[in-house]
């Protein structure tokens, strides 16, 4: 696990966040709850995890995403001086080609 980055389980992002209202769908404006209202889907069954991915894909923005071209990167470490390290590396990428 990476120090600037909180890894949560499915279950905990559920409760903190569906269960409490804070996701909303975009198509009524209101709060939208996981199927059941189903917050641990640990041993889920095909059927049971599929229901929990149609749902997420419909509450959740899905861009998509091109790694050929688009490349995701993180800070080794808190503090802007590890942004700036990121940015420097781009530029030299971009120098580069």
């Amino acid at each position: 696990e990476h120090r600037g980055i909180d890894i949560i389980t499915m279950e905990e992002f559920l409760k903190r966040e569906a269960m409490t209202g804070r996701i909303i769908d975009v198509t009524t404006g209101k709060a939208s709850f996981p199927p059941g209202n189903r917050t641990n889907w640990d041993g889920g069954n095909k059927t049971e995890i599929t229901m929990l991915k149609e749902w997420l894909r419909e509450v959740a923005l899905v861009p998509q995403w091109r790694p050929e071209s688009c490349m995701a990167s993180f800070p080794s470490d808190a503090g802007p001086e590890h942004i700036r390290d990121l940015e420097d590396m781009l530029s030299e990428i971009k120098k580069a080609g």
